[in-house]
């Protein structure tokens, strides 16, 4: 065994001779904490963006799809017109508003009846943004306001031509489209 003395000096002589001076590590440890920002940026930057356009809030979402620089989310479910409203205004869209041709075929592409953003006050009928209607796809014979109810309109009712919208009361259980555009 080595006496205390001679261990203490053994480990005198490794640390002066091996491990650098403060002076020495101050250096590097500026270069490792600048290297971690820099690694930790790209992080902070994806998590904000995150907070910003969440998951749920664009096309990834597989109800969400794409069409010419609009997002539609097309229910699985069915409700009422103004709950199918409520939830789509929950996701911060409205009940799908029906601009030309294009858009009332890509509508239809759900192959089942739907709420649309279509509602008569009195008797015009206006979309849920505020907008008149035009242009209309109604269904032969429609809108008839059947029983003085039909309020509200859906589409896909004539599934083999593209005046395909009905009216129905609010108070029926539809499938829904949402819509919004892209941020």
């Amino acid at each position: 065994m080595y006496p205390r003395d001679t261990l203490s000096g053994r480990l005198l002589l490794i640390n002066s001779n091996n491990i650098p001076s403060d002076s020495l590590l101050t250096p590097s440890r500026k270069t490792l904490n600048l290297l971690a920002s820099l690694i930790s940026a790209p992080r902070r930057l994806i998590l904000s963006e995150l907070e910003i356009f969440p998951p749920t809030a664009g096309p990834q979402n597989e109800r969400w799809q794409s069409f010419n620089g609009h997002l539609y989310y097309f229910s699985t479910t069915t409700a009422d017109w103004q709950t199918s409203r409520n939830d789509c205004l929950s996701k911060g869209a409205d009940l799908v508003v029906i601009n030309d041709a294009a858009e009332n075929d890509f509508a239809r592409g759900l192959n089942r009846k739907a709420w649309m953003g279509l509602k008569k006050s009195g008797s015009t009928w206006t979309w849920v943004d505020g907008s008149i209607l035009l242009p209309s796809y109604w269904g032969p014979g429609e809108p008839n306001n059947q029983l003085n109810l039909e309020d509200r309109a859906e589409i896909g009712f004539f599934a083999n031509s593209v005046n395909s919208w009905n009216d129905a009361p609010g108070t029926t259980s539809n499938y829904w489209i949402c819509e919004k555009e892209v941020v």
